[in-house]
């Protein structure tokens, strides 16, 4: 996985010299940038289009495969994914949410999903398939509780912005970082 990070910059490297402290403050840059693409929130959208297309991500290849026949409509998913895209952004996760405010989003959420797909079923194809209103609620749920307790207490921007001061303090190397009582030192 370092050989990720390292290929970019080694290419940059190759191109024209660069300083060690610039080589390593991108590399730091890049490996932040994967992390943050590792937590957009976007990607739990592209989870829930495919499972509620009846597709599993296959562990070993990484790709999605059909479980079972798409049984809701192509409307259904898209009014989902619709609300749910409001909601799902880097905003949403980095914010300071309490429990009564992800309690409030929920409560909200599975409103909307029971009226949409009880007035909708007809033409969701849902029409008598409780069960399956029952797994589509279910999939939707479980994945948007999971994405807004990472916001609960602050916690994902806590995680990430202790991360960048981890970063910021390698690319300048011991060396160079100044102890707290040699700051104090006026002589």
């Amino acid at each position: 996985m370092e050989e990720k990070y390292l290929e970019p910059a080694m290419e940059m490297q190759q191109q024209r010299p660069l300083s060690p402290d610039v080589y390593s403050a991108i590399v730091q840059e890049q490996k932040m940038a994967n992390v943050i693409e590792q937590i957009n929130p976007e990607r739990v959208l592209i989870e829930i289009d495919h499972r509620l297309r009846g597709e599993i991500k296959n562990p070993d290849s990484g790709n999605w495969e059909k479980l079972t026949e798409e049984v809701i409509s192509k409307k259904c998913r898209s009014n989902i994914l619709s609300l749910l895209n409001s909601i799902f952004t880097q905003n949403t996760t980095l914010s300071n949410l309490d429990k009564k405010a992800i309690n409030s989003i929920m409560e909200n959420i599975i409103e909307h999903l029971r009226d949409d797909m009880e007035e909708n079923a007809e033409e969701y194809n849902l029409s008598g398939k409780y069960a399956e209103m029952t797994r589509v609620c279910d999939i939707v749920c479980y994945l948007v509780f999971t994405l807004l307790t990472r916001a609960q207490n602050g916690m994902e921007s806590r995680k990430l912005f202790h991360s960048l001061q981890i970063g910021e303090k390698l690319n300048y190397g011991p060396e160079k970082q100044e102890k707290f009582f040699d700051k104090l030192k006026v002589w």
